[in-house]
């Protein structure tokens, strides 16, 4: 795509720890990144997601869910495109 991440260079992020601003929102989007949201901030998905993986959750604090380590442990297993 023309706009596929690269362009902020969040595409070769693990996950992403998002405050709920618009950018974090694009950020998760277009990066398809595992995200962590500030505690009412989550307002509707946006990674795509296997069965069983929680690649977005609101995070008080804790364990982390196990899906959502999952969806983590899936995009470190992809390589990472090159730095253009």
């Amino acid at each position: 795509p023309a706009h596929s991440g690269k362009t902020f260079g969040y595409h070769r992020a693990g996950i992403l720890i998002a405050s709920g601003s618009t950018f974090s929102m694009w950020s998760s989007f277009l990066g398809q990144i595992p995200t962590l949201w500030f505690p009412g901030q989550y307002r509707l998905p946006l990674v795509e997601s296997k069965p069983g993986e929680a690649p977005e959750i609101e995070w008080n604090g804790g364990m982390l869910p196990s899906g959502f380590a999952d969806a983590v442990a899936r995009r470190s297993s992809v390589p990472c495109p090159p730095n253009d």
